[in-house]
């Protein structure tokens, strides 16, 4: 996991997984980068699954709610210099994905010579070794009469599934765009049965 904490309430810090859940093999398993384009895509509608390891023994991972995800985005106090949130882009070297870089709680001005919301060129290794989360824009999977099916968006939105179920047949979803800054409370209708990525936590 990456070692520094990020609040995700007044009371709770969390740490996030190295890289997205994705399953290979049988198995589950958490993405080895942050950069990793083979995600696990699932509906949300159901209460957050169990997760595991490589030799099928729970971890402990699980999904932030949408309250935790929109503390995490809006309600953070970081320090003087650092904001909460910034959309960038990667360099060559990590794909040159666009995606939503989170600086830990205690990150400080002088990690982020450079950065800014729409930044390019990013070098998510060295943001990785400092601990900041990236989740990268993978897009979402549709099956809808309107809209066809397939991956709709890769490189431009990102939509995580949160734990908080909105109806039996609703759920919320943490979502950004090169365009729209981050929200945890969009949805989709059970209608298009999305299937979209998930970045765990740990306490």
């Amino acid at each position: 996991m990456l070692n520094r904490k990020f609040s995700v309430s007044a009371e709770k810090t969390v740490s996030f997984a190295w890289g997205n859940l994705k399953r290979e093999d049988g198995k589950y398993k958490l993405s080895s980068t942050q950069y990793d384009t083979d995600y696990y895509r699932s509906s949300g509608f159901s209460s957050s699954p169990v997760y595991y390891d490589d030799e099928h023994t729970s971890t402990g991972w699980y999904r932030l709610s949408r309250d935790e995800w929109d503390y995490l985005i809006n309600s953070r106090i970081m320090n003087e210099g650092v904001a909460r949130w910034y959309r960038v882009t990667s360099n060559g070297k990590t794909g040159n994905l666009f995606g939503l870089l989170l600086p830990p709680d205690e990150a400080t001005s002088s990690e982020l010579i450079g950065v800014s919301d729409g930044a390019t060129d990013i070098d998510i290794d060295l943001f990785t070794k400092l601990s900041y989360a990236f989740l990268p824009a993978a897009g979402t999977y549709f099956t809808s009469p309107y809209w066809g099916t397939g991956t709709f968006y890769v490189g431009e939105r990102g939509t995580y599934w949160t734990s908080t179920i909105l109806t039996n047949s609703n759920g919320y979803m943490l979502m950004f765009s090169k365009t729209e800054e981050p929200r945890a409370n969009y949805s989709y209708g059970a209608d298009t049965s999305p299937k979209t990525t998930y970045r765990l936590v740990h306490d």
